[in-house]
């Protein structure tokens, strides 16, 4: 039996550069929950400069300015220490990948040494051991400085320990790809001069590094932070493309935190009632941009409809009682997509729950996508949407990113001319956008549902009607079917006559139906609001997400939707 080269694992008790990479995520963890409260207490601080004047300000301020300097070196520590942990895993990568070139070169020469002895009597053949040893032995001092190497490592790890955390060095564990630059910057004592910067892009372009560098911190650091990374790689002057993810989770931080909203816990799968007070935090937020500023309409738009969207989510269960209801109808009397009640009757809570998480995932993607381009506007007016176009952030599509950008700048004319026109283009296009991009693949899901996607989708034109004063359920818009009766059945003969019942004749679900709906009434109606009767949008605002959403579930809305199905008027011949 012979025994090769042992690598870091056989030295030490299976420990690898892995599990020393695995062994630093729990200080990485607590570094960020420590760097999270640091940047709480900053903000406590700030709360308190906003609030108290006069003598008691100095006294009511030093408390959370302890508390966070003490937070913030703590986590200064904690990364510091995550940075050397896996520098050292580095060093143990470089030591293991050496040794297994030692064995396989150890295993090759071994071999093709012993090739001469395939035909010599078996007495006259060395062992194989002996050769395999005398491979070994040559090939020892390159094990040696392999070891040597790594006991070096570890010994400059130990002195950095030693040395303790310093703006420098964590810059250094940066530079080295121990330490992601997003971790460091939270810090504001770590800065960057343009010398240095431009030294940094040469290494890491130098060392194919520059496409990661830029990678965001975890989902709960603060906008404030991850703008540091994002003004870095500006100042770095490399494309927009790779820092496009940082870019976005800070216009969509940003957002969250006006909102109220925690992204770390929006989480589809909780169903509406996990994460009810984000959604309800997306629509105070597109309100507060409109009340902020009113040439932004689509925003407006957005939180009036947004209630009945979100009503209409949280009463999916109630949609197999109204199939229940209408599947005593006979089918030939029922549109064709609603000729499937009985399986929309027997509705499980799979299938519910494939509806609620879709709705809710059209919902989230809204508000990142919207956010993102509002808060971006916001930040650098029209050079903002530039910076989104070149990182991607508009689409993939080029007619897609040609549909945005031409929006944006529509709007932003209009804000500096005063064109109405133009504002309530470039708006109409952000919601063409959000119908035709965003969420249509969605609705399409939802209708290819097996069994239950055509009725479902179909019912869901007939009970939804966006929560715009003046506005119309889409039968009643499309003019619904003409349906004969007989108006005298106990009286010999035929004495008919004709309702219009409002049952749509095209499904919400397909984009033309849906956008047909939008053009046909919702945005006539609501532009008519905005333009002639502010002071209601800005009342309806104003008033609680939750309450408005109550208003418009299926329970409070249900003699209306039955007043709404069949018009008054019956038609005799």
């Amino acid at each position: 039996m012979v025994v090769e080269f042992q690598n870091y694992a056989d030295l030490h008790d299976g420990v690898t550069g892995d599990t020393i990479r695995a062994a630093a995520e729990d200080p990485r963890r607590n570094a960020d929950v420590i760097a999270a409260l640091a940047s709480e207490l900053d903000a406590d601080e700030q709360h308190v400069a906003e609030d108290v004047e006069g003598d008691i300000e100095a006294g009511t301020r030093s408390d959370p300015q302890q508390a966070q300097q003490v937070a913030s070196d703590l986590a200064f520590d904690g990364y510091y220490a995550v940075g050397l942990l896996t520098m050292f895993a580095g060093h143990v990568d470089t030591f293991d990948t050496e040794v297994e070139d030692l064995n396989q070169r150890l295993r090759t020469i071994t071999a093709q040494r012993r090739r001469p002895f395939q035909n010599m009597p078996d007495e006259d053949v060395p062992e194989y051991s002996t050769t395999w040893y005398q491979v070994k032995a040559e090939l020892r001092p390159e094990y040696q400085r392999a070891d040597d190497l790594l006991e070096d490592g570890a010994d400059e790890v130990a002195h950095q320990f030693d040395l303790g955390a310093s703006p420098e060095r964590m810059k250094e564990l940066v530079a080295d790809g121990f330490l992601p630059l997003a971790m460091a910057v939270q810090f504001p004592s770590i800065t960057y001069t343009d010398a240095e910067l431009a030294d940094l892009r040469e290494r890491l372009e130098r060392e194919g590094r520059l496409e990661d560098f830029f990678i965001p911190p975890p989902l709960g650091t603060s906008s404030a932070n991850i703008e540091r990374l994002v003004e870095l790689a500006r100042r770095m002057d490399v494309e927009a493309t790779v820092y496009a993810d940082a870019l976005q989770q800070m216009y969509v931080t940003r957002a969250a935190e006006s909102a109220g909203i925690d992204l770390t816990t929006w989480d589809v799968t909780q169903g509406a009632s996990g994460v009810a007070g984000h959604y309800e935090g997306t629509y105070e937020y597109y309100a507060q941009l409109y009340l902020d500023n009113p040439d932004f309409r689509w925003a407006a738009m957005a939180s009036m409809i947004g209630p009945s969207f979100a009503a209409g989510f949280e009463d999916l269960e109630f949609f197999r009682d109204i199939a229940d209801d209408l599947s005593n109808i006979p089918d030939y009397a029922l549109p064709p997509a609603l000729r499937g009640l009985d399986d929309l009757a027997q509705l499980g809570e799979e299938d519910i729950a494939f509806y609620e998480q879709t709705f809710l995932q059209m919902q989230k993607d809204i508000f990142y996508d919207a956010s993102t381009m509002h808060e971006a506007y916001n930040d650098l007016g029209m050079d903002g949407i530039d910076e989104l176009r070149e990182a991607g952030l508009l689409g993939g599509d080029p007619q897609q990113v040609d549909q945005a950008y031409q929006s944006w700048e529509a709007i932003d004319t209009g804000i500096r001319t005063g064109d109405t026109d133009l504002l309530n283009e470039g708006n109409e296009g952000l919601l063409y956008r959000e119908q035709h991009y965003t969420i249509a693949d969605q609705y399409d899901d939802m209708r290819n549902r097996p069994v239950t996607g055509e009725a479902m989708t179909y019912v869901m034109g007939i009970v939804g009607q966006p929560s715009i004063p003046g506005t119309s359920t889409l039968g009643e818009v499309e003019g619904g079917y003409t349906v004969e009766v007989d108006t005298m059945p106990l009286v010999p003969g035929v004495q008919g006559g004709e309702v219009t019942v409002n049952l749509p004749q095209g499904n919400i679900s397909d984009f033309d139906t849906r956008w047909g709906l939008i053009e046909d009434d919702t945005l006539p109606v609501f532009l008519d609001l905005v333009e002639n009767d502010p002071d209601q949008v800005e009342d309806i605002l104003s008033e609680s997400v939750r309450d408005r959403i109550d208003e418009n579930r299926l329970d409070e809305r249900w003699p209306d939707i039955l007043d709404s199905l069949v018009d008054g008027e019956l038609r005799l011949w």
